[in-house]
């Protein structure tokens, strides 16, 4: 058994509160609160019995929403059945969560777990099928490089043009001394 670090405090604090002193000068003379010294005492007078000042463990003993070992041999049963009627291929068979639930309802089970529950079980029994994701390289588009760098450099021009600086009349002759007329069609259509 772990080793109680307060239990000889509280046997000391019974001591004292049975030899005659007052809680109050108990938990003065043991460092300790009025109410740890309430609690102790309170303890101690339930049972009349020094074993109830132990701690104890509040861990949870009992977990309700457990599932039986009979039903998880149950769902277990019931997908070794269904896959074999799959590999003999008599009939199309659902062997997932939902195709155990329905086995299970057939047989006249009662309780029977979510789909959630029975995944999990099949899981933990090795029993499940693993989705198999093929990792696909991903196909970008490919760039455009065709005006990339006269449209940096000619921005200017038609950023005037857009703010109404300039006419499209004077773009077209800025541009034509550089580009021929499909060339300042692209651009156009590019930055517009």
């Amino acid at each position: 058994m772990v080793k109680d670090r307060f239990y000889e405090q509280r046997k000391v604090a019974i001591h004292l509160l049975r030899s005659g002193l007052t809680k109050p000068q108990v938990a003065s003379q043991l460092n300790r609160s009025y109410a740890w010294v309430c609690m102790c005492w309170n303890r101690y007078k339930s049972n009349k019995d020094f074993r109830s000042l132990r701690s104890h463990s509040r861990a949870a003993k009992y977990n309700p929403r457990k599932l039986n070992e009979e039903i998880c041999r149950e769902i277990k049963i019931a997908r070794s059945e269904l896959e074999a009627e799959k590999a003999e291929g008599e009939s199309k068979v659902s062997i997932g969560a939902k195709g155990v639930q329905d086995r299970l309802a057939a047989k006249g089970l009662k309780n029977i777990p979510s789909t959630r529950s029975i995944e999990r079980i099949l899981r933990q029994a090795g029993m499940s099928l693993t989705r198999r994701v093929k990792n696909k390289p991903i196909k970008y588009p490919p760039l455009k490089r065709t005006l990339s760098n006269r449209v940096s450099q000619d921005s200017k021009w038609v950023l005037k043009l857009l703010q109404g600086k300039i006419g499209f009349a004077q773009l077209s002759e800025r541009l034509s001394e550089k580009l021929d007329t499909k060339e300042i069609q692209k651009l156009l259509d590019y930055v517009l």
